[in-house]
């Protein structure tokens, strides 16, 4: 089972519920990505078959979920790690979402 958490920067006062690096549910796996044109974080799908024999690696670039396109520029993002509008480190809240 995933799990999500509120994400907060302490310097933008930027907010983002993600899973705060890769996941896995039942129906897939997913990463944390920062989307440096949407300035965002997000949880990005990497595998529908999450408990595929070995597990598939994670993409050095997965697509934004955003995107029509795979012109947004994204980087793998986990706690810790920086905001995506300022650069302050986010700072992790409570658990808010246990998905499948």
């Amino acid at each position: 089972m995933g799990s999500s958490y509120s994400f907060a920067c302490p310097g933008c006062a930027y907010a983002a519920e993600v899973s705060g690096g890769p996941d896995t549910g039942e129906a897939r796996r997913t990463v944390t990505i920062s989307c440096a044109t949407c300035k965002a974080l997000r949880d990005a799908v990497i595998s529908r078959d999450p408990f595929k024999e070995p597990p598939d690696p994670i993409p050095k670039r997965p697509a934004c979920p955003n995107a029509r396109t795979r012109s947004h520029r994204t980087v793998v993002w986990s706690h810790p790690g920086p905001c995506p509008r300022c650069g302050a480190e986010l700072v992790r809240g409570p658990l808010t979402v246990c998905w499948d």
